[in-house]
């Protein structure tokens, strides 16, 4: 009798051991404990394409030379900015998955980590070190948010705590060198507003003084003028232009350093809507259509003369 109740108690506890290790496989919130504990590799020293892809948008950067580009839609390469793909890159980096919520590749649209979601795929050299897919965010509470994600070639869906994939989005002008003017207006010495007709004008500074022309100029507009123009960005690209059979009036903007000199280039058309074409010395590739840029940059002489 005695060896009989030993088997019971020895089945049992089998049984016991195999129910605990189903639980911790498959169920409740034991299963939150069996993931990866990382999902991101990456050597970002070494990270030479970079692409983006939600429903046939793509965005594509690549690496040549130390510098990054991006592809426009009509195929050509344009400046990156390097400092938005470098944020896209650390926040890869900070993806860490706290718990699973699925395997069942049926239940994959439930999280947009199908074919709904935003495909990233990380090249370094021929090496793809990354292919994930970032699926529906979520709000935990008033503090806390998640993201669910899964890596291409795996069921796994991971839920990955304060880390928004609303960020990597498929807007490609949100990845390019979006610089239009940059200088230090502590060491403008001269401002030339080139204009049509006799209405060109040239702000010079002697000492702490502004002129225009031999007139005393108001120094506080001039002070300013330059700060709101000292530091330009935009995205109004347009990447139809070409100066070569460019329609409208011509104005141009130099602005003079010691030794240096900031060019503006600019067309005034007859369009309804953003009239004005902006070229700038510092981003000679791109051309933008932008009425604001124009409104900031174009001044007249009276603007700075006092009544």
């Amino acid at each position: 009798m005695k060896s009989i109740s030993n088997f019971k108690l020895v089945v049992l506890l089998i049984l016991l051991a195999l129910i605990y290790a189903a639980l911790q496989l498959f169920g409740g919130k034991s299963r939150s404990k069996n993931y990866r504990a990382e999902l991101v590799k990456i050597d970002t020293a070494k990270v030479s394409a970079l692409k983006i892809v939600k429903e046939g948008k793509l965005v594509d950067l690549k690496r040549a030379s130390g510098k990054w580009q991006v592809k426009l839609e009509n195929e050509n390469w344009a400046d990156a900015n390097p400092r938005a793909i470098n944020g896209a890159l650390a926040t890869l980096m900070r993806i860490k998955p706290t718990r699973m919520v699925t395997r069942d590749p049926a239940r994959w649209k439930e999280y947009d980590a199908d074919t709904s979601g935003v495909e990233v795929q990380v090249m370094e050299g021929r090496k793809k070190s990354l292919d994930l897919i970032i699926g529906r965010f979520g709000v935990r509470d008033q503090q806390n948010f998640f993201t669910y994600v899964r890596l291409q070639n795996d069921n796994e869906v991971y839920a990955a705590d304060n880390f928004m994939g609303i960020s990597f989005n498929t807007k490609i002008n949100d990845f390019r060198d979006q610089t239009f003017l940059s200088f230090n207006r502590e060491l403008v010495n001269s401002v030339e507003f080139q204009y049509p007709g006799d209405s060109s004008f040239s702000l010079i500074r002697k000492g702490d003084q502004w002129y225009s022309g031999d007139m005393p100029a108001d120094s506080a507009s001039v002070a300013e003028y330059l700060n709101v123009v000292d530091y330009l960005n935009s995205q109004d690209f347009d990447d139809t232009f070409s100066e070569s059979s460019a329609q409208g009036t011509f104005y141009q903007l130099k602005f003079r350093e010691d030794g240096t000199e900031k060019i503006i280039k600019a067309y005034k058309t007859d369009s309804s809507e953003n009239s004005w074409i902006l070229q700038s010395s510092q981003s000679p590739a791109a051309w933008f259509r932008s009425d604001d840029l124009a409104g900031k940059i174009f001044k007249r002489s009276k603007d700075f003369i006092n009544a």
